[in-house]
C-alpha cells in the first residue's frame, strides 16, 4: 500500500522496462520468463503483450 504513489510516478518507466524485457527475450512466441506460461498467454502471447504495452507506454 505504501508504494502506490511511488509506483504511479514510475509507471511509464516500468512499462518501458517491461517492453524491453519481453522484446529482448530470445523466445519466439512468449515463455514463462517474459509473458508467463503459454497456456495462460495463448498463441502469440509475446506479440500481443508487446502491442498492448507499447500502446500503454505511449
Amino acid at each position: 500500500m505504501g508504494f502506490a504513489e511511488q509506483l504511479f510516478a514510475l509507471h511509464h518507466e516500468l512499462l518501458r522496462a517491461t517492453v524491453a524485457l519481453i522484446r529482448d527475450c530470445p523466445c519466439g512466441q512468449g515463455c514463462p520468463a517474459c509473458v508467463g506460461p503459454e497456456a495462460m498467454a495463448g498463441d502469440g502471447g509475446k506479440k500481443h503483450s508487446l502491442a498492448l504495452l507499447e500502446l500503454l507506454a505511449g
